[in-house]
């Protein structure tokens, strides 16, 4: 059997990481090593680690200084022994068949990499919801890939819900010390590849109100706008034919920043935006938020709607 590695990396979730783990511990495809990368926890996660390693001896526990998830990341591609690559966020969990059922899409359909649909729900199981899945078994080639990616829809950036060949990941790395990995890769890792997707919601995926997404700072969201822009430059030098795709993903990211409440309209983050999104606001279609951001009431109507 072929060994797959699934690589978590682990900060300061010592509520979530038991259950994430023995997730991927019930897997029905056994032939797995299991990498924990404790991230520096200040918390009990590195114990809960340890623990159960003892209970199985296909978990490996790497201990390591605080740096990001990309670092955290790196250092379990540089320690996996797999000839197949998966990742698992510390706080989500996924079902017992779902490493089975990609490894098996990945192999009929004879691709580099295969992706599962998102159950999204709320810490609580609240509020369950499948994102991301198709009704039918696609399989999607390079530039198809980006396409899907940048304009939100099956695929999605998410490096989690997806298996990949170990060719993939050869002199290929993370970003790290920023936000937007998934995404700042997409170019480098998804270009000449092709992917199935299973058309079955495997990847439970837990929407934390109080987590880092919903928390950024106007540095980290810089970045995620610099990381649009470089989207958009390389589709104008190297692919012409995403053009378009790259301009909706860097005016979404535009509209994103500007639903913000926190950031300061004379700050460079907030000009740059409002100057992007006036460009090209009509490449989002009917998209509500979009209109209401045009007609400046997005803002109140946010406010009407907590009941503020």
């Amino acid at each position: 059997m072929d060994l797959i590695s699934v690589i978590v990396p682990v900060y300061n979730v010592e509520n979530l990481i038991e259950r994430c783990v023995k997730s991927i511990i019930a897997q029905t495809y056994s032939n797995i090593e299991i990498i924990l990368v404790d991230d520096g926890s200040s918390d009990s996660s590195g114990l809960i680690c340890d623990k159960l390693a003892l209970s199985d001896s296909r978990i490996v526990v790497i201990h390591k200084k605080n740096s990001g998830a990309s670092a955290a990341r790196n250092v379990g591609l540089d320690k996996a022994k797999g000839q197949y690559i998966g990742f698992v966020d510390s706080d989500d969990y996924i079902e017992p068949q779902m490493y089975e059922s990609l490894l098996l899409g990945l192999k009929k359909q004879d691709t580099d990499i295969s992706c599962t649909g998102i159950i999204r729900e709320y810490l609580d199981g609240r509020n369950k919801h499948i994102i991301r899945c198709p009704s039918e078994i696609t399989v999607f080639y390079s530039e198809e890939i980006i396409r899907e990616i940048l304009l939100a829809r099956y695929v999605g950036s998410s490096l989690c819900t997806k298996l990949y060949k170990r060719a993939c990941w050869e002199n290929k790395r993370l970003s790290e010390g920023e936000i937007n990995e998934d995404v700042k890769i997409i170019f480098d890792l998804y270009y000449g590849k092709t992917m199935v997707h299973i058309a079955n919601a495997m990847y439970h995926y837990i929407s934390n109100p109080k987590g880092v997404t919903h928390t950024l700072s106007e540095k980290e969201l810089m970045v995620a706008l610099k990381n649009a822009t470089y989207f958009l430059d390389m589709a104008k030098s190297q692919y012409p034919n995403l053009m378009y795709d790259a301009i909706y993903y860097l005016t979404d990211t535009a509209k994103v920043i500007l639903m913000q409440n926190e950031i300061s309209h004379e700050s460079e983050l907030y000009k740059c935006s409002k100057d992007i999104f006036s460009k090209h606001w009509r490449v989002l279609g009917w998209d509500y938020r979009s209109i209401l951001l045009r007609l400046h009431l997005y803002h109140f109507c946010k406010k009407i709607m907590r009941g503020k």
